[in-house]
């Protein structure tokens, strides 16, 4: 989040408003960050949160780790809400085809600062089409896609102590 802050900075003042929305280590220092052109929202859930992400214009993911379902990608991608999202982890598989090139390195503040630019100079550009929406039974059959293709890569063996068998 400290990266997206970051960026936001770098962008001329009024260019665009942030809302950050979330709970976690660094809720207090983003809490401080709050200005005229930032709101730290904390934590939404269920009609909260639905109402939160549909005042967006786009959802910026900008985790450093490597998280593996990105879950609140899905969510936007749900609502037809285009992402801007951290090259890392699951989330270049999930975001939006018509966002992939708003896909940015983690951590760095000047490549976000880029994805930043690209939507805020044409947003309709990176428009999600309801076809790009595969819905919950496709995204459980790549998980177990993807569970039979790691099967299939150690076979059947059992696994003793988190190691396959030989």
């Amino acid at each position: 989040m400290l990266t997206l802050v970051e960026a936001f900075r770098r962008l001329p003042a009024g260019a665009a408003r942030l809302r950050v929305a979330g709970k976690g280590s660094v809720e207090d220092e983003l809490a401080r960050s709050a200005n005229g052109d930032i709101a730290y929202t904390g934590f939404v859930a269920g009609d909260a949160k639905a109402a939160f992400l549909d005042s967006l214009d786009c959802l910026v993911v900008p985790s450093e780790w490597r998280e593996p379902g990105a879950l609140v990608v899905s969510e936007a991608k749900a609502e037809l809400l285009p992402v801007i999202g951290a090259r890392i982890g699951g989330i270049p598989e999930v975001v939006p085809p018509s966002c992939r090139e708003l896909l940015f390195e983690p951590g760095d503040p000047s490549d976000l600062v880029r994805a930043l630019d690209a939507f805020r100079s044409e947003p309709s550009r990176y428009a999600v089409a309801p076809s790009a929406v595969d819905g919950w039974d496709a995204h459980v059959g790549g998980v177990e896609d993807a569970y039979r293709t790691a099967l299939a890569r150690v076979g059947t063996r059992p696994f003793v102590d988190g190691a396959a068998r030989p």
